[in-house]
Order: structure tokens, then sequence, then C-alpha cells
């Protein structure tokens, strides 16, 4: 039997969607991977909420919940303290909508070159400490006005956007209370 190795473009969603779930678990939310058919839609990261019962408390799915889209890209620059990344037009049209009901942010992890070998560090003393050696930015796009691009809309991310455990409450609570993410994509 000879062992077949995926594609790179099938690794670096593989990657960047268990980077998501890592964040999205230690943030204590549910990760939730949309497999087929996404129309726009890589995933959905979903709040708990607590039901109290006579006999104690019990923990259940919230009908609260942000989706994203996912890329996972080496294919960026840093500029002026920006992510600058060339999102695909069908993507930036998905993005822009503006839904009182569904958010929809981007999430760009960022690998630090095209090297699959590179992506992921095993530290020799430790073998089982890995470290994923990237990391993602996010973005809402909703209310940027339409293009008339054909292939492509470069976009701009604040460096400071970084999606993490912290970044990751802060748009939950926001959502929760009912607050507009806002525009933090520039254009």
């Amino acid at each position: 039997m000879t062992l077949a190795t995926p594609q790179k473009s099938k690794i670096q969603d593989d990657l960047g969607g268990a980077y998501i779930n890592t964040i999205t678990t230690h943030s204590g939310f549910i990760f939730k991977e949309t497999m087929r058919h996404d129309f726009g839609i890589d995933g959905q990261i979903c709040a708990l909420q607590e039901n109290v019962y006579p006999y104690g408390s019990e923990y259940s799915e919230s009908d609260f919940l942000l989706k994203f889209q996912l890329k996972s890209i080496y294919d960026y620059e840093i500029r002026d303290n920006q992510v600058i990344y060339d999102l695909p037009i069908k993507n930036y049209h998905e993005l822009i909508i503006d839904n009182t009901v569904n958010k929809v942010i981007l999430i760009l992890v960022l690998f630090y070159n095209d090297q699959v070998d590179d992506w992921v560090q095993h530290p020799i003393i430790l073998d089982y400490d890995t470290r994923l050696k990237y990391c993602a930015v996010w973005g809402s796009l909703a209310g940027l006005e339409q293009v008339s691009n054909t292939s492509s809309k470069r976009i701009k991310i604040p460096c400071g956007n970084i999606f993490n455990k912290k970044s990751l409450t802060e748009i939950m609570c926001k959502l929760e209370k009912g607050d507009s993410l806002g525009n933090n994509v520039f254009i």
C-alpha cells in the first residue's frame, strides 16, 4: 500500500479549523464545523446556557451563535500594522451582508510561509509539547459597499484584531447584548 499525502490546501484548511476549534474550546464555547454545502459559512461558534432545575444545574447549547468564514493563508502581507489579503470576490460579497440575526465574521489563520513542515513545531526535548506556529486575525465586513471586481477584493484587517480567547469572549458578549460588531475591515 502506498500512502498518499493530502494536498497542501487540505492541510491548510484542516490546521486552520483545528486552530479555531482550539481557541473556541479554550474560551468555553462550542465549535461547530460546517462539513458540506456551507454556502460561505465554514463553521459556527455556539454559546452555552445554564439551565437550573430543582436537582441542580445542567448546561446546553444556546440559540445564540456566531458564524464564520475561515481562510487559512500564507499569501498575505503585513504593512502599516494591517494584514493585507486579496479576498476572493465571492467571499467578499457573502461577508458584506449586514444581517441583524446572523452575524458572520472572517477569520484569517496566518501561516508565515508556504512550507507545510514549518507549520507545526515539535520540540526535541518534550515530544508531547506540540505548538501550532501561526495565529489568526478576525474582521467584520458587514455593511461594506458592493464592488464591481470580478476576481478578488483587497482587504485590510488591523493586526490588533487577534483572534484569541479574549477577543472571542468580547465578540460573543457584544452579540449576546445585541450590540454591533461594527465594521473593522478596510478596503
